[in-house]
C-alpha cells in the first residue's frame, strides 16, 4: 500500500509541476508568447491538457483500483459476462460529450486564427498587410503601402557573425550572441496593430515561425498562406519616457512589480547587440536604435526542410512603439542613416581595379554562394565549380547565369553591380581556373538592362567553341529518336547536367535523380509539362529553350541515363505548347 501512495503522490507532484515549468530555463510546457492568439492557443492547450489529466486520472485510477481490490490473492474470480448495456452506453456518451466540447473549444479558437466572421468571411479589419517571401536561403519582406509606391521592402539573412562561427573551426559559436539566430535586418513592426502574414517563397517550400506569435505557416511556391498577429500587452507597451528613466533615477527598492517587469524589459532590449542591424544596405543606422529606448524581439526559424542553407535562414521581428515605428518607416522611405562604403572597399578608389573586384567577389562568394558551392568551390549542395565547364567559358555567359537561374537568382538580384562584378570575377579566377578575368560593374549593369557583355581579359577562349551549340529553328523538321537523342546529350550537358549530373544521378534532395525516376519513365506529358513551368529550383524551359533543344533534351532524359521509355516528342509538338503558354511565362 505504501507503494501505490508513493506513485500516487509522485504523479500529483509531476502535474503540479507542469504549472511552474513556463518559468523554468527549461520549459517543458508552451510559451504564452506576445500576441493575443498565442496566449489563447497557450489557454486553449492548457484546457485540453487538464481535460486529459483528468481523464488520465480516472481511467487509471479505476484500473488500479480494479486490479489491486479485485486481485486473486484477496479471493476474487473475474467475473464472466459478454456486455453491460449501461456500461456500454456510459463508455460512448461521455467520450462523446468531452470531443464534442474540445471540438468547440478549438473550433472558436480556430475561427479567430483565420479572421473568420460567424459566416465564414474574413473580416478584412487589418491595420497593414507584410508579404513574407521565402529563398533559398533568406527571408524577404515588403510592408506593403496602399498605392505600392510606399513599399518598404527588406532583406533578411544570417548575420555575419553566426555566418562566420558557423564555417570557422576557430571561433567559438557560445562566444556570438544568438548564434544562428540573429539577420543581417530585422522585420520591423508596430505594436498594438493588427498586422496580415501573406506568405510565399520563390523556389521551394519553407515554413515560417516565430514561437512568440503563437503560429507558424507554410511558404509554398506559386501560392499563398495568410495568417494575422497583433503585438501587445506587455508592460513596456504602456510606457512612457517617465516611466523608463525610474530604470536608471529610482533605487530598486522602490520599483513596484510593474516596474520590475518594465525595466527587465528595457534592459534586455539594451543588452541586444544591434551592430548586425547596421550596414551601407540598410539605411536605418546605429543612432536610430540607440533611440529606442526599449523595444520587443521576437526571434523564430525557417522549420521547413528547404535545402542546404536551411539552418541558416532565421526569423527576427522587433515590435516598436507606433513613434519609434514612425521614425523608422520615415528613414527607411527618405533618408540614410549610414553613409554607403565605397562598393569596392579594398584601400583603392576604383572598381575597376582587380584586385579590388577579387577581394568583394571573395567576399560576396563566402557570404551567399559558399554554403552551396563550398568554401573551394568542390560543390556539395550545389554543382562543384572547380574545373566547371560553365565557370571556364564566356564570362558574359556565367554572368547572365548567376543572374537568371534560379535559386542563384533571387541572390544576385540583391547584390550590386559591383559585387555581382566582384563575384563573376572571383568564381572565373578561383578554383584552378585561372583565366585572370576581370568583369566590370559597368558590363554587369548592362547585362541587366537587356544587352551588352561581361568584358573579360580571359586568356582561354577555347572552351568557348566546345559549349557553343548552334540554334536550329527548324520546328517543321520530323526527326528520329536518334537524332533528337544525339542532339539532347548535347543540350543535356549544357543545361542539366550541372544540377542532375552527367549521369543522371543527381544531387537528392536538392536535385533528384533522373535515372529510373517517375518522371523520366512516366506519362510523357507530365514530364513535358514540368519542364515547360518548371518547378521549384528547375526553371521553365519554355522559356529558355528553343522547341527543337526542348524536344532533344526530352528525348535524352527518357531514353539514356539508364532510361528506356521508348517515346518523344516532335518540334513541332512542342513549339504549339510553348506558344500556348501565357504571356508571363514566355
Amino acid at each position: 500500500m505504501n507503494k501505490t501512495k508513493q506513485l500516487f503522490a509522485s504523479l500529483v507532484l509531476t502535474f503540479l509541476s507542469l504549472g511552474t515549468a513556463q518559468a523554468s530555463d527549461y520549459a517543458l510546457n508552451m510559451m504564452k508568447g506576445t500576441t493575443w492568439l498565442s496566449r489563447a492557443v497557450y489557454d486553449l492547450h492548457m484546457q485540453i491538457l487538464w481535460i486529459c489529466v483528468v481523464i488520465g486520472i480516472a481511467v487509471f485510477g479505476v484500473m488500479f483500483y480494479s486490479i489491486f481490490h479485485h486481485r486473486k490473492s484477496k479471493g476474487h474470480k473475474a467475473a464472466q459476462f459478454y456486455h453491460n448495456t449501461m456500461v456500454e452506453v456510459i463508455w460512448i456518451s461521455i467520450p462523446t460529450i468531452i470531443i464534442v466540447v474540445m471540438g468547440w473549444l478549438a473550433t472558436s479558437l480556430m475561427r479567430e486564427m483565420y479572421n473568420a466572421d460567424k459566416e465564414g468571411n474574413d473580416r478584412n479589419d487589418y491595420d497593414m498587410t507584410v508579404l513574407v517571401t521565402g529563398y533559398q536561403f533568406y527571408w524577404e519582406y515588403k510592408i506593403l503601402g496602399k498605392d505600392g509606391a510606399d513599399d518598404i521592402k527588406i532583406v533578411s539573412k544570417l548575420d555575419k557573425k553566426s555566418d562566420d562561427a558557423s564555417r570557422d573551426e576557430d571561433i567559438e559559436p557560445l562566444n556570438v550572441p544568438n548564434y544562428m539566430l540573429n539577420v543581417t535586418e530585422p522585420l520591423v513592426i508596430p505594436i498594438k496593430k493588427k498586422i496580415r502574414y501573406v506568405l510565399t517563397s520563390a523556389d521551394v517550400i519553407h515554413s515560417w515561425w516565430v514561437p512568440d506569435f503563437g503560429w507558424k505557416k507554410d511558404a509554398n511556391p506559386g501560392y499563398t498562406n495568410e495568417a494575422w498577429a497583433r503585438v501587445e500587452d506587455a508592460p513596456w507597451m504602456n510606457t512612457d519616457d517617465s516611466d523608463i528613466e525610474k530604470c536608471t533615477t529610482a533605487p530598486k527598492e522602490q520599483w513596484t512589480e510593474a516596474d520590475k517587469q518594465i525595466c527587465s524589459s528595457v534592459k534586455s532590449w539594451a543588452d541586444i547587440d544591434k551592430s548586425a542591424w547596421v550596414n551601407s544596405k540598410n539605411p536605418v543606422g546605429e543612432g536610430f536604435w540607440k533611440s529606442v529606448k526599449v523595444a520587443g524581439v521576437y526571434r523564430g526559424q525557417c522549420t521547413e526542410l528547404c535545402g542546404v542553407g536551411h539552418g541558416y535562414m532565421p526569423v527576427v521581428v522587433v515590435a516598436l512603439k507606433q513613434a519609434d515605428y514612425d521614425k523608422w518607416v520615415q528613414i527607411k522611405q527618405n533618408g540614410s542613416a549610414v553613409p554607403p562604403k565605397p562598393p569596392c572597399d579594398a584601400g583603392v578608389n576604383s572598381c575597376d581595379d582587380r584586385e579590388a573586384l577579387l577581394l568583394k567577389g571573395n567576399q560576396v562568394y563566402v557570404e551567399e554562394c559558399s554554403a552551396c558551392h563550398g568554401r573551394n568551390g568542390e560543390g556539395g549542395g550545389a554543382p562543384a565549380l572547380n574545373g566547371s565547364s560553365k565557370v571556364a567559358g564566356d564570362t558574359s555567359a556565367l554572368a547572365q547565369f548567376i543572374l537568371n537561374k534560379v535559386p542563384m537568382a533571387n541572390i544576385a538580384k540583391n547584390l550590386d553591380d559591383p559585387e555581382l562584378a566582384g563575384v563573376v570575377t572571383y568564381i572565373a579566377d578561383r578554383f584552378g581556373n585561372q583565366k585572370q578575368a576581370l568583369v566590370l560593374p559597368s558590363a554587369i549593369q548592362e547585362i541587366r538592362a537587356g544587352g551588352g557583355s561581361a568584358a573579360s581579359t580571359s586568356t582561354d577562349k577555347s572552351t568557348d567553341e566546345k559549349t557553343e551549340i548552334a540554334a536550329d529553328a527548324d520546328v517543321s523538321a520530323t526527326l528520329t529518336l536518334e537524332e533528337l537523342v544525339s542532339k539532347g546529350e548535347v543540350i543535356y550537358g549544357k543545361e542539366c547536367a550541372g544540377c542532375h549530373q552527367a549521369t543522371g544521378e543527381g544531387m537528392p534532395p536538392m536535385f533528384p535523380a533522373l535515372t529510373s525516376s517517375a518522371v523520366a519513365t512516366g506519362k510523357i506529358d507530365a514530364q513535358v509539362n514540368l519542364m515547360l513551368n518548371g518547378k521549384n529550383a528547375m526553371p521553365a524551359f519554355g522559356k529558355s529553350l528553343n522547341a527543337v533543344d526542348f524536344a532533344a533534351v526530352l528525348a535524352y532524359t527518357r531514353n539514356k541515363l539508364g532510361n528506356s521509355a521508348g517515346d518523344f516528342k516532335q518540334p513541332a509538338d512542342i513549339q504549339a505548347l510553348i506558344a500556348a503558354l501565357p504571356a508571363d511565362a514566355e
